[in-house]
């Protein structure tokens, strides 16, 4: 899954202002580091994953894979 959601950001940021695609990678990266770490906390997940899904709202039906995977990933931790 963490490929499928780089890939999906990465469509996305293509298609944004640089400041905005730059801000986008950033949440993945953290959103990413938290979600691999050895104890995830779901209230940081949902902070980026939250921002991620604003960023993919910007490009319309081509960001929804992003919000999709970032629910998919919280739902992953308890």
């Amino acid at each position: 899954m963490p490929k499928q959601l780089t890939e999906a950001v990465a469509l996305t940021a293509s298609k944004l202002p640089a400041a905005e695609a730059e801000q986008g990678s950033r949440d993945l990266t953290a959103f990413q580091d938290e979600a691999l770490s050895g104890t995830p906390r779901r209230n940081v997940l949902q902070v980026f994953g939250d921002s991620l899904r604003k960023t993919a709202d910007c490009v319309g039906d081509a960001g929804a894979p992003i919000a999709n995977l970032v629910t998919a990933v919280i739902g992953l931790i308890v």
